[in-house]
């Protein structure tokens, strides 16, 4: 059934989330009284939800799963994929994720941990919640009722605690595949591994690059990562550095030509230049302002 559903995937709608640097993560309850309900879509932000009534479907390109109550999903940048709820009143808690907050989180007890993993294997090899960890994940609801009283600044806090315990939570035990790395057929997956690649490494990736793990021409390559995206490759490479750079301007005290060459960039005038084109403020000036927001 799922493979008919997305026969043309081209045609599902593309959502856009509104996520950015400053705005990394969003939450929210969802409620569906009444079956039948289906929907179907795709984004560049990662999903990940967790049912705490009723049971839904989750639907892919080649792999479907019930969800039941205390149980998790996870969802790809661009992956296109679908829901359907199997009864009257699902409730279910769903984050969405920008890539960058998750792909750059990095522990110093954990340096190999991969935060991205549980969303970038395929569908049916994604974590599901052992029966061990059930009783967590039936507290969240009460949880989450808590959040109300809180102000924004201290729920976006939880949003984000809440997020890295329930992959930890759901990651226990599990086994992802050992050929992840392997460059995949399927054109989103293969557009998925080049943002991956750009995620990895703090440096100018090129599209030749990118190209050759993907297993493409670099021009087949670059017309794929246009439709899929909306974006061309170098600009989407471009946007993630320079917004890197932007947020480690704002949150720490290196110099600016220690930043531009954490990010790749040839220089601080380099850095300069590309700052003032996407955000009108040389990066001293952006980092100013931002310290007084």
């Amino acid at each position: 059934m799922a493979s008919d559903r997305f026969a043309n995937v081209w045609n599902i709608p593309r959502l856009e989330m509104n996520l950015s640097p400053q705005t990394p993560l969003a939450c929210g309850v969802n409620r569906y009284p009444r079956k039948p309900f289906s929907m179907y879509d795709m984004h560049y932000a990662l999903e990940m939800g967790v049912v705490f009534k009723g049971r839904m479907r989750r639907v892919y390109r080649e792999y479907e799963m019930v969800v039941p109550p205390g149980d998790v999903w996870f969802c790809g940048m661009w992956e296109p994929h679908g829901c359907q709820c199997l009864c009257d009143d699902v409730e279910v808690l769903v984050f969405t994720i920008w890539p960058p907050l998750l792909a750059n989180l990095r522990w110093p007890e954990a340096p190999d941990f991969n935060w991205m993993l549980p969303f970038i294997v395929p569908p049916k090899d994604r974590p599901r919640v052992k029966a061990k960890s059930r009783p967590w994940f039936a507290t969240l609801p009460k949880r989450v009722r808590e959040w109300k009283s809180e102000t924004e600044t201290r729920r976006k806090m939880e949003w984000r605690l809440c997020l890295l315990e329930i992959l930890m939570r759901a990651t226990r035990g599990w086994s992802p595949p050992t050929n992840h790395s392997e460059a995949p057929a399927d054109a989103f997956a293969r557009v998925n591994r080049a943002i991956e690649m750009v995620f990895r490494h703090r440096r100018l990736v090129t599209a030749e690059e990118v190209a050759k793990v993907c297993g493409m021409s670099r021009n087949r390559f670059s017309r794929l990562f246009q439709e899929v995206t909306g974006i061309g490759f170098p600009a989407f490479a471009l946007r993630y550095r320079v917004s890197g750079a932007a947020n480690q301007l704002a949150c720490g005290d290196a110099a600016v030509k220690a930043v531009a060459r954490h990010w790749g960039f040839a220089d601080d005038s380099h850095l300069h230049k590309v700052f003032v084109e996407h955000y009108g403020l040389t990066p001293t000036e952006y980092r100013r302002d931002a310290r007084k927001r």
